[in-house]
């Protein structure tokens, strides 16, 4: 009964019967049949079952209460067990990449942590959804936003902001802008949000003084990735607006030049997000790992490179 009373546990906290039997690798008709048992046993309904959604009956979200924390310690006290009787760290790590600045970050540096953990695996997903870990199915995120669910732990890794940029070539054909009304002249990339609509509006903010502006822009161009963005910069036609993390090796190598280093255009956090509770060393071992690679770009930015990668 312990282990249905588990399997109810992740139930309520995915959401769906499909997505609980994917997860565990089994199937729909086998996760209702335990659950059906599980109310027969206690004689109480757990769930209202209807077609849109889970709703967890008064009995259902007292089990959940009364169970949800000694569920999570036993899964993770057995993974820690686990990983003890064994000589070296292994298994599986399914991280979430919400945001560009992160990705640029730590993409160059997964192969560092494979080599020192040979054992051990990363599943890499990128995603523009909200972050709920158990539900999707994450053990560790990096995040602009926070998660919706209180049953994480969040790490603030840095912050980025969103800069104007050009190549020396731009530079040499167009010249550079001084002030923000001669930006609003230029060749400029416009942005495009999630939903693939044109951003026009933009909050500049002047780093030295505070004060903020908001400027309309129409471009000819616009892109929905910041590093495209840069690339087609980097030829020398536009200015683009890029998150300062993400072309941190093109300004040291000369391939791109801050524009009007006195202004942001948006500024966004970056979050470490993991499961509350007791985690695994692997897991623990790698949020480690981000936090030392974030902070290693951190230094990078505040020193960058004298000489060409």
């Amino acid at each position: 009964m312990f282990d249905d009373i588990i399997l109810f546990i992740k139930l309520v906290e995915v959401g769906s019967f499909s997505q609980l039997a994917k997860l565990l690798n089994s199937s729909q008709a086998t996760v209702s049949r335990r659950i059906q048992s599980l109310e027969e046993n206690l004689g109480v309904t757990l769930l209202n079952r209807n077609q849109r959604h889970l709703e967890v009956t008064h009995d259902g979200q007292m089990l959940y209460e009364q169970f949800k924390k000694p569920a999570t310690n036993l899964e993770s006290s057995w993974r820690l067990v686990c990983e003890e009787l064994q000589d070296e760290l292994q298994g599986t790590i399914r991280l979430a990449l919400t945001t560009e600045g992160a990705r640029d970050i730590i993409l160059p540096k997964l192969q560092d942590f494979l080599n020192e953990h040979p054992r051990a695996r990363l599943h890499v997903t990128f995603t523009t959804q909200a972050i709920h870990l158990v539900k999707q199915h994450y053990d560790i995120a990096i995040s602009s936003s926070l998660p919706e669910s209180a049953t994480h732990t969040v790490t603030i890794l840095s912050k980025f902001k969103f800069k104007p940029y050009a190549s020396p070539e731009y530079i040499k054909k167009y010249g550079a802008p001084t002030n923000l009304d001669e930006l609003l002249t230029h060749r400029c990339i416009g942005s495009l949000g999630f939903a693939g609509e044109e951003n026009n509006n933009y909050k500049a903010e002047n780093l030295k003084t505070g004060e903020e502006k908001i400027i309309s822009y129409t471009s000819r161009l616009y892109m929905d990735t910041t590093s495209h963005a840069a690339i087609v910069a980097k030829h020398g036609e536009f200015i683009t607006g890029a998150w300062d993390a993400v072309v941190t090796n093109e300004v040291a190598r000369g391939e791109l030049v801050e524009i009007l280093p006195d202004y942001s255009f948006f500024e966004i956090p970056c979050f470490l997000v993991r499961k509350a509770g007791v985690t695994s060393k692997l897991e623990q071992t790698f949020a480690e790992f981000i936090i030392k690679v974030f902070n290693e770009s951190l230094h990078n930015k505040m020193n960058p490179l004298t000489e060409p990668l």
